[in-house]
């Protein structure tokens, strides 16, 4: 799971400034869309994107700023 290959690759203090659900949620919706593209509903995934993907970008934003 990513927490193991974060914390051999030392990403594990970048990704401690994101919530654990935006995590574990990216790492889920890359691995459906990879393993079962045809049953994607690209509706959902709009729906997420649009919902998490300002929190995700205003924290890496936090990050590189720092």
């Amino acid at each position: 799971m990513y927490n193991d290959k974060a914390l051999h690759s030392g990403e594990l203090e970048i990704l401690s400034h994101f919530e654990k659900q935006d995590i574990k949620g990216s790492y889920e919706l890359r691995n459906f869309i990879a393993h079962d593209y045809e049953g994607v509903d690209f509706t959902i995934v709009e729906a997420v994107i649009e919902e998490r993907l300002p929190v995700i970008l205003e924290n890496t934003k936090k990050i590189l700023d720092s």
